[in-house]
């Protein structure tokens, strides 16, 4: 099964922004973004966005779950950890 990287997230998540009314343009998304500060994501955002993302693919987030992710890589090792069940919690 193939790693999902940060650059995979960030990548969706500019083909999203618009979606997602958010305004990424000029801003530089990096493993270390948070969702909230540096992306300017509301809970409501963060919400869309995560659904999304259980569609792509094909996991689900529980809301425990969901209190843990704060930048993009939390956001990738989620999802890795969802896809890959070995070392998950």
């Amino acid at each position: 099964m193939n790693t999902i990287s940060v650059a995979e997230i960030a990548e969706y998540l500019r083909g999203l922004a618009e979606r997602l009314d958010l305004d990424l343009d000029g801003v530089e998304i990096t493993g270390e973004s948070s969702l909230e500060s540096d992306l300017e994501m509301d809970s409501l955002n963060l919400m869309d966005f995560l659904v999304l993302l259980e569609r792509k693919y094909g996991v689900k987030i529980s809301d425990e779950r969901l209190r843990e992710v704060d930048t993009v890589a939390d956001v990738a090792e989620l999802l890795n950890g969802l896809k890959n069940p070995v070392g998950s919690r």
